[in-house]
């Protein structure tokens, strides 16, 4: 299975946890309200929403177990020409799922009058207000899928880190040699560059921190990576081929980890 198929894919279980979530408030919730124990009830009522958000998130996991976490390699990007780390379906994914199944929770309800079931409140603008927060809640999460964010881009020239909203680029003689060094926690969030000159002449150059902990790619070879050629500018030319990203996979992968 490959990272994109996988990433795409939590569109689907978030579906499934959206529609769980909805069974659980609209069919679930009223039948507690017959218990004889408020306890059991209550029992009853958190057990189905759990159930509505881990086995959707659980499915999805198992599914994209034959993906690897955190590979000590890159995907080759034949269109730009370089390496690129992209978004881990495994960090994205899951947070999709549960994203998709908060939204039915924001809807606006109320209990059928005389009755005994659930309904989306009758008041003006009830239906609007919620189809609205679902949609700002929605939207943003098949964004997130589509378009593979956070990413970090490697050619022959520099460094694209591109973020959520942003995107920075980082030129190979812009950074300190000597770094970056191998992440010392083991599930590293961010990695630390550090530039040898400021944006500006004249200003302290900020570090960059870059996203590690939600790109597909090991962060010890991803730094092992950017030091080898920050120095060894000879080799930067051979970045975005087949025979480079083997000869990286083959003496950097295993160093750092």
């Amino acid at each position: 299975m490959s990272v994109n198929l996988a990433r795409v894919l939590a569109l689907p279980f978030g579906l499934l946890a959206f529609a769980l979530r909805l069974a659980a408030m609209f069919w679930v919730m009223p039948l507690t309200w017959h218990t004889r124990s408020a306890d059991a009830g209550l029992l009853v009522w958190l057990t189905a929403l759990a159930a509505s958000a881990l086995a959707p998130v659980g499915l999805y996991l198992l599914l994209t177990r034959p993906v690897p976490r955190r590979p000590a390699s890159f995907q080759l990007d034949d269109r730009h020409g370089g390496f690129v780390a992209p978004a881990s379906p495994h960090e994205l994914g899951p947070l999709v799922i549960v994203v998709l199944w908060v939204a039915p929770g924001s809807m606006v309800t109320e209990r059928v009058p005389n009755g005994d079931g659930l309904r989306f409140a009758q008041f003006d603008y009830a239906t609007l207000v919620s189809a609205a927060v679902v949609a700002l809640l929605f939207v943003p999460a098949v964004v997130l899928l589509l378009v593979n964010r956070p990413r970090l881009a490697l050619d022959p020239d520099g460094i694209t880190v591109q973020r959520m909203t942003s995107r920075r680029r980082i030129g190979w003689n812009e950074l300190a040699p000597g770094g970056p060094p191998p992440p010392t926690a083991r599930k590293a969030r961010y990695l630390t560059l550090y530039r040898t000159t400021g944006p500006t002449p004249g200003r302290y150059p900020r570090p960059e921190q870059l996203p590690v902990g939600w790109l597909h790619a090991d962060p010890a070879f991803l730094a092992n990576t950017i030091r080898h050629y920050v120095e060894q500018p000879a080799q930067r030319h051979n970045i975005g081929t087949e025979h480079e990203l083997a000869r990286l996979r083959s003496q950097l992968g295993s160093q750092g980890r």
